[in-house]
């Protein structure tokens, strides 16, 4: 039998965070890369300033506002108010979305998905933009009318379970270019 070493690494949410800082931390180490990557819906920039999707859309039903700004500090010691937190945001395995170009030139392919209602939708902008600026094979997929975690409406709303079979779609679509 034999096994491909080829490896598509799917993260959502949060894990998208850390599938980010993975990837950025085999960079550094000199660790073998995924071949290729799938954020859904991924938290990038830890920031605490509010993007525009993130002012717009502070009352999503699944991460409203103050649920992302918890999830945002618990990055982070004294839940963001030491000194500590100012230099952690800027690490790149916290905030993978802020890594330097020479990490990120080195990622590998990567798609993204995520709702246009979705407070971190401008995380999967700005991250698409930054690898499409450096050459990486990147694509970004955009879901009209889907807030975030829109994975748990692939039974009620079509839009999500489109978004859902695209996906898969994509993974299978990588295997078979190898």
């Amino acid at each position: 039998m034999l096994i491909s070493s080829y490896r598509v690494l799917v993260f959502v949410d949060a894990g998208a965070n850390l599938g980010a800082a993975l990837c950025i931390r085999c960079i550094q180490d000199g660790f073998d890369l995924p071949s290729g990557n799938v954020f859904m819906f991924p938290a990038l920039n830890m920031h605490l300033s509010p993007s525009p999707s993130r002012f717009l859309h502070q009352n999503d039903p699944v991460l409203p506002r103050g649920i992302l700004e918890l999830a945002l500090t618990s990055y982070y010691p004294s839940h963001g108010h030491s000194n500590q937190y100012k230099f952690n945001i800027h690490d790149p395995c916290v905030s993978p979305g802020l890594a330097e170009d020479a990490l990120l030139e080195k990622f590998p392919p990567t798609a993204l998905a995520v709702g246009d209602l979705d407070p971190l939708l401008d995380d999967s902008v700005d991250f698409y933009t930054r690898l499409s600026f450096l050459k990486v094979p990147a694509t970004l997929k955009i879901y009209s009318g889907l807030s975030h975690g829109f994975l748990i409406y692939g039974d009620l709303v079509p839009e999500a379970q489109k978004a859902i079979d695209e996906s898969c779609e994509r993974v299978q679509n990588w295997f078979r270019l190898q």
